[in-house]
Parts: C-alpha cells; structure tokens; sequence
C-alpha cells in the first residue's frame, strides 16, 4: 500500500486489517474533501475551512498523519462510518448500504436504535462491539402485522 514510505507501511502491517481499512478510508474521504474538491464532499471541506490553513500536504504526510497520527477516538463518527462500511462487506451488498453507513452514526446519539433490516442489525452489533459503544440495537420483525405492537414489545410496553 505505501512502499514508498516504509515506515508507514511498518506501522500499518502492525494494524488488525479493519484498522487499516477505517484509516485509509478516511484519508481517502477527507482527502476528496479537502484536496480534490470532489463535489460529494463539500460539506466536510464546507465544515472545516474555516479552521485550517490552504496549502498544499505532501502525499507521504498526508498518509502519515492518517495512519499513524489520528487519535481513533478524536473521530468516531467517521470511523463508525468507515467500520459499517468494513462490516457491509460480511453481508450482500445492496442499494441501502450507504445509507446504512450514514444511519449507524445515529448510535452517538441514542440509547436503543431499532431496525428492521437484518443484514444492518448483524454490521452494526459488530462495529459496535468493535468501537465498544453502548448503545443497544435490536432488531423487529417486519412480517409483523404491526409495527407500532412490535416495538410496544420491544420497549416491554404491552
């Protein structure tokens, strides 16, 4: 991946491969923001212009900073997207796996997240044991009559 810049690639053959997988996929991510001016990632280049000084990053610092720099916990929700993304590839990959990767944040901001999609369920329980993020998910029934019962029975409300 970087041999050209060996002690990058010492660092990374150290890592588990989803941990290289997140780092990579956020280097590639911010760097499409910050550097490529790829229009799917204005908001993140919107977002953070205001706090960084223009000038051009060599490729080798870049990565750098990304492979080995970046505290994992100074960035969650990236790196919760990233490792939903690393899970999806376990499942059949279908047209709502990228939504699926922009719903697994919303885990940061709940107790309890519930779905019906059962190949969401499985990726998120395993990048949420993965973080060791505490928010439950639980999966519901969609063959039910009805939703608003089973999740009556979900909370124990019935």
């Amino acid at each position: 991946m970087f041999k050209d810049a060996p002690r990058i690639q010492e660092v990374i053959n150290k890592y588990a491969p989803i941990e290289s997988y997140w780092r990579y996929s956020c280097m590639e991510v911010w760097g499409s923001a910050l550097g490529k001016g790829v229009p799917e990632s204005r908001d993140y280049d919107d977002w953070v212009a205001p706090f960084i000084r223009r000038r051009p990053i060599k490729g080798e610092d870049w990565a750098e900073f990304w492979m080995i720099d970046v505290d994992p916990n100074a960035l969650l929700r990236n790196r919760l997207t990233s490792i939903v993304e690393f899970f999806q590839h376990t499942e059949t990959v279908t047209s709502g796996n990228a939504a699926d990767m922009l719903h697994a944040n919303h885990v940061m901001d709940c107790d309890l997240l519930v779905t019906a999609d059962k190949a969401f369920f499985r990726v998120l329980k395993k990048a949420l044991e993965y973080m060791s993020l505490s928010c439950s998910v639980r999966l519901i029934d969609r063959s039910k009559k009805s939703a608003l019962s089973e999740l009556q029975t979900l909370l124990g409300q019935t």
